[in-house]
């Protein structure tokens, strides 16, 4: 290497030598890389020359003279030299907004700024764009200087800009809804960022690099896998008749159909898990999508249906991506593999939460956004989609619609109860900050309901009076069944009824409490503890949460279900006579607290919709797609905002800040995304998370926290099973048993407050202390 050569990185050999990388050489592989990303993402190939440009300019602020000094005296390549921290994007987002022999418009232009300017510190707020990069007078010296440090490499550089051009982009471009833009930035934002740091991983981590290339099975080879596995399955009995004729008709479906949304509205135990998965092969593999994503509501259903997809495809084409995955004997080179997998996401089938998939889509920071290109040409299924939150439904179905529209996503609504997502229900509200965004196009169902089909499914009977009770009263009535399940609203009422059910009988046999107030580790042991119980006739009486409620494979004699949503009580049915084995109908009930916890917001919405059409289901069973439509629109008709928060006091909508409301936002692509990454939080959580002392691994952990000793990888991806999250007034009750390590982490001090029977020992408001 010459004193002169511009370098873009540098690695510390074995020997102790150094290498470099050429500037010049990095920005043409992020060039290439980027292009080819970008050509995918939608129908038109041409916005690969938007890719190109973006990393050919990418780092150009690196010509700096003061980058180029700090660069070689931070790595050690030359300790001699006075370095100083040189910002380089700032400048090379400058540099592209100024830009002139690249042709195309200048909203072309401007998108080029905006991402260079956001690859290492995330997507701006306009406002903020415009005084960093248009504005900022250091970053016109900063430009002044890359200019100079460019000299000597123009040349090179210029031959490269000779070959870009943003003529054919143009064209492409005119042809995106405006409607579109603020997501396709994104998607051009993450084809950059995943190319910048994947030619970087190919120089400075080679090792690194050639794990991320393991073998890969096909959509074909995942095809044939999947024949296999159900080639295998019981056709016998009308049960098994029906499940076959419904994996039938997806697959037949799924090969033919054309691009549209579509729903899958099997009933429960019609196995929709398998079923979903075989339209969306047989659809992407007919469409050329390039893989198939799985968004899931809550983490304890992802692990059932990873573990069936591992069970047909192999553990090591799954890619699950969440808080909550299990590292037990999992060997360290296969997370290492999977965290590689999770940072961009491409692999064939990735399993997710809600939270990690529409956050990504509306987040802000480099680290998020690096994967959404690849989400790009894919069949998404959303599962239970009943339970998208109604105050961020409309930024949902926006993006699920763009994404269709303009991305080629194929999206698939799996669900017992499907919303009336593509209805305009709210045509006659008055109320500012009250609209509803529904689909454009109408939802198809996949199998349509057939009564012959459906009915060896009805395997309940739903009792529609509600009963009235204490929690002493229903304690007194649970205790007449031998085994049961019964799901409250809250914590608090869970707690309560365990308490009453334990006084009852002392021996505790068979009485299990599931909620939130146990850690991830201690719930699924519990409930892997309830279906061990199932299988051999035992005696078993659950006293749950909502958490049970969906996706949860267990099946009872009898549900009863605390007053709450038509969604919620028919997928509480769903957990009762499942897989039909009884003689005679399992038995539903529905029941009102008459000293429970009092239902605030959604809850009490929902609560009133299901009132309101009692009494039109008294004279039948199971709810009829009539009655479901029936009480989504008295349900979104009591939503007060379907787009974050709009009160007197706070507007929070998000729409305000990527769409057009009053102006021409979207023409001018004045886009707030930073705002928008903060105002949408999936979870409206004001909680704290905390280490608990469960078994021996959290005991070992809580014990390092206290010492202050570092963790280990595997002790942190275990920390996040072990932990449970407690609001405010929970936290000042526990008071000086919580403390917080020196790395910010806050665990439970005190052993005793953790019971293996029912998680976290609090004073709940009625004053009743959960014994263990």
């Amino acid at each position: 290497m010459n004193d002169t050569e511009q370098i873009a990185h540098v690695r510390v050999l074995e020997d102790d030598s150094y290498e470099t990388q050429p500037l010049l050489d990095h920005l043409h592989g992020v060039a290439e890389m980027a292009q080819s990303y970008a050509e995918r993402i939608t129908d038109y190939p041409e916005l690969g020359e938007i890719g190109y440009l973006l990393g050919l300019l990418h780092d150009l602020g690196k010509y700096q003279e003061g980058f180029q000094r700090y660069i070689r005296q931070q790595s050690g390549l030359d300790p001699t030299l006075n370095g100083w921290r040189t910002p380089h994007s700032p400048a090379g987002a400058r540099y592209a907004y100024d830009l002139k022999q690249v042709g195309g418009n200048q909203q072309l232009i401007k998108i080029l700024s905006l991402c260079i300017g956001a690859h290492h510190r995330g997507l701006y707020d306009d406002s903020e764009w415009r005084g960093q990069v248009v504005r900022s007078s250091d970053t016109e010296r900063a430009v002044a200087n890359l200019v100079k440090g460019l000299k000597l490499e123009v040349s090179q550089l210029e031959e490269l800009l000779h070959k870009a051009s943003l003529d054919k982009a143009t064209k492409a471009w005119n042809k995106i809804d405006e409607d579109d833009y603020q997501l396709l930035i994104r998607m051009l934002f993450s084809c950059l960022v995943d190319a910048d740091f994947l030619d970087t991983e190919r120089f400075m981590s080679p090792d690194k690099s050639l794990a991320r290339q393991s073998a890969k099975a096909s959509l074909e080879q995942m095809q044939v896998q999947l024949e296999e596995y159900v080639s295998h399955f019981n056709r016998e009995g009308r049960i098994n008749e029906a499940r076959a004729a419904f994996l039938d008709q997806c697959r037949n479906h799924g090969r033919t159909a054309q691009r549209k949304i579509y729903s899958l509205t099997l009933p429960t135990g019609a196995g929709k898990t398998v079923s979903s998965m075989m339209w969306a092969l047989e659809h992407a593999i007919a469409q050329g999508c390039e893989r198939i994503i799985y968004v899931i509501p809550y983490t304890s259903i992802i692990t059932q249906t990873a573990q069936t997809f591992r069970e047909i495809f192999g553990v090591d084409q799954v890619l699950e991506h969440h808080s909550d995955v299990d590292v037990k004997e999992r060997p360290d080179e296969a997370m290492e593999y999977t965290k590689l997998m999770t940072e961009n996401w491409d692999v064939p089938l990735i399993v997710t939460t809600n939270v990690q998939f529409f956050e990504s889509l509306y987040a802000h920071r480099v680290s998020r956004c690096r994967k959404l290109h690849n989400i790009c040409n894919s069949v998404v299924v959303f599962d239970e989609v009943q339970m998208f939150p109604p105050r961020l439904l409309n930024p949902i179905l926006r993006v699920v619609e763009s994404l269709h529209y303009a991305f080629r996503v194929e999206p698939l609504f799996c669900t017992a109860t499907l919303p009336v997502f593509d209805k305009d229900i709210l045509s006659d509200s008055k109320r500012i900050g009250h609209e509803f965004f529904f689909l454009e196009e109408s939802i198809q169902e996949v199998v349509p309901y057939d009564v012959e089909r459906f009915a060896p499914f009805d395997k309940v009977r739903y009792y529609w009076d509600p009963l009235r009770l204490s929690t002493e009263e229903l304690a007194e009535r649970l205790a007449q069944h031998e085994s049961f399940l019964c799901i409250v609203n809250s914590r608090n009422d869970a707690a309560r009824l365990y308490t009453a059910l334990q006084a009852q009988d002392k021996s505790g046999d068979g009485l299990i409490h599931l909620s939130r107030r146990m850690c991830s580790a201690h719930i699924q042991e519990r409930i892997e503890e309830i279906r061990r119980r199932l299988k051999a006739g035992e005696s078993v009486r659950v006293v749950s949460t909502q958490l049970v409620e969906a996706g949860v494979d267990l099946d009872f004699p009898v549900v009863y279900r605390a007053m709450a949503g038509l969604d919620s009580v028919m997928q509480a049915a769903g957990r009762c006579n499942r897989e039909g084995r009884m003689a005679e109908p399992g038995e539903v009930y529905i029941f009102s607290l008459t000293d429970g916890t009092k239902a605030l917001g959604e809850m009490s919405w929902a609560q009133g919709a299901l009132e309101d059409l009692l009494d039109r289901l008294a004279e039948q069973g199971a709810p009829q797609r009539e009655e479901i439509e029936h009480y989504y629109e008295a349900f979104y008709n009591d939503v007060d905002c379907f787009d974050n928060r709009m009160t007197r006091r706070e507007d929070k909508r998000i729409s305000k800040l990527l769409w057009d409301v009053d102006d021409d936002r979207c023409e001018e692509l004045r886009f707030d995304y930073e705002t928008a990454s903060e105002y949408f939080k999936y979870i409206e959580d004001q909680s704290t998370s905390i280490v608990v002392p469960y078994d021996k691994a959290g005991k070992a952990i809580i014990k390092k926290l206290q010492s202050n000793i570092p963790l280990t990888r595997q002790e942190y991806r275990q920390m996040n099973r072990l932990t449970i999250s407690l609001y405010e007034n929970d936290c000042l009750t526990l008071g000086s048993s919580i403390s917080v390590s020196e790395s910010g982490i806050a665990y439970l001090t005190d052993d005793k407050l953790y019971s293996t029977k029912t998680g976290i020992q609090i004073i709940d408001q009625t004053s009743t202390f959960m014994t263990a």
